[in-house]
């Protein structure tokens, strides 16, 4: 057997003391980690959030614009039995659709030109607060026939 030496030892030391500093995570490591994922998580659910309040906002928009333009094409097809132009005013009622209830208010107005008047329909949801600001307008400029 070999006598073991001071520098002998101290290496077997020093290697051991490196293999244990191998084999896991330090406290600091894993804390640095979890603050990563923590402030990562955040910005996600933030992005999530706005996504979902998009998309409620634009599924909105759409269902007021079909609701406008088929108003609008109402109005048009009227027109084709009678030759009297439409009056000028404003009208409002009540829709239900897309399982909601909508405020319909048309504004009628006549133009330069006798045959033609100028119609703005503007659409905007019922809420139990009452009727909100209008989410879409249209217009349109229907003739005589």
């Amino acid at each position: 057997m070999m006598p073991r030496t001071t520098a002998s030892i101290r290496y077997k030391f020093n290697e051991i003391r490196f293999l244990e500093r191998k084999s896991g995570f330090t406290l600091i490591e894993m804390l640095v980690a979890l603050v990563i994922l923590a402030v990562a998580s955040v910005a996600i659910y933030g992005r999530a959030g706005q996504s979902v309040s998009q998309l409620y906002s634009l599924e909105q928009r759409t269902i007021a614009n079909w609701i406008a333009q088929d108003h609008i094409t109402k109005l048009r097809i009227g027109r084709r039995n009678t030759t009297e132009p439409i009056a000028a005013g404003t009208e409002r009622e009540e829709v239900y659709a897309a399982s909601r209830l909508w405020d319909l208010r048309v504004e009628t107005t006549e133009t330069d030109h006798p045959w033609m008047h100028r119609v703005e329909v503007y659409v905007a949801p019922v809420t139990e607060a009452g009727v909100a600001d209008p989410v879409h307008t249209s217009t349109a400029f229907i003739g005589r026939y």
